[in-house]
């Protein structure tokens, strides 16, 4: 009896040491919302404020430093998102989730969000003289000042994600992927388009579109193997933010 009241007391120890573990680890990936940091780029200092709902008010005397601390505090709350987004856009979701997302990866590159991204960037971002360019480099600084030295999230610990600074490219890599979600048709008419070419148009007839079937079809033949993409990479991306969440 005494032998197995050992043996739950060291068992008790070790759940109690692993929860201290886990405490200590995951605040250490909490980012920080009281105190003072001294953060180099900045030209004067900047005072950020966290109301009750943890929306950052910050007060500044420029607007280069304003938009610094907008990045730095954004990147400290939202930086994995930022990093994935950044990665599905470049159809880089392979390197740290596994050879299972390569369809999804081929497909977001076929899109050409990435370069679209880089061209983009290279016709705004050439420069930093207008005011838009100066503000939005003082971002990305900002914010990568917290990738190189702020507290990484969990998520980068448990895949074993790098520190990776934000550019500009990805920045409207990431700007495109965003309006790409919003592009429903995109995904639905893809779809409807493989139907009536798999199956023809009479098997759309148990479909209710709300019009007549010829005004929601061209007759211009769909790239197939888009549509095979498209339909895996609704199916996968679903899969793999559920696992994620």
């Amino acid at each position: 009896m005494r032998f197995l009241k050992n043996i739950v007391s060291v068992l008790l120890l070790f759940i109690y040491v692993g929860i201290l573990v886990l405490h200590f680890f995951l605040q250490s990936t909490k980012p920080v919302y009281k105190g003072e940091i001294i953060l180099k780029g900045l030209s004067n200092e900047v005072k950020v404020y966290y109301d009750d709902y943890g929306i950052p008010h910050i007060y500044a005397s420029n607007e280069e430093d304003a938009y610094f601390a907008l990045g730095y505090v954004y990147a400290q709350d939202r930086l994995f998102q930022t990093q994935f987004f950044k990665l599905i856009a470049a159809g880089r979701l392979a390197e740290f989730l596994g050879e299972d997302l390569i369809n999804i990866d081929k497909y977001m590159r076929a899109l050409g969000l990435r370069k679209a991204g880089i061209r983009s960037s290279a016709k705004f971002m050439s420069g930093n003289e207008k005011q838009y360019q100066k503000s939005f480099n003082a971002y990305l600084k900002g914010f990568n000042t917290f990738v190189r030295t702020g507290n990484l999230p969990v998520e980068y610990k448990i895949l074993g994600m790098p520190r990776e600074e934000l550019t500009a490219e990805d920045s409207y890599s990431i700007v495109n992927f965003v309006a790409f979600g919003f592009a429903m048709s995109v995904m639905q008419e893809s779809i409807t388009s493989y139907i009536q070419s798999r199956f023809g148009e009479n098997y759309l007839d148990d479909f209710y579109f709300g019009e007549k079937k010829q005004d929601q079809f061209s007759s211009v033949k769909a790239d197939t193997n888009v549509i095979k993409a498209d339909l895996s990479f609704k199916s996968d991306i679903l899969k793999t933010m559920d696992q994620l969440v």
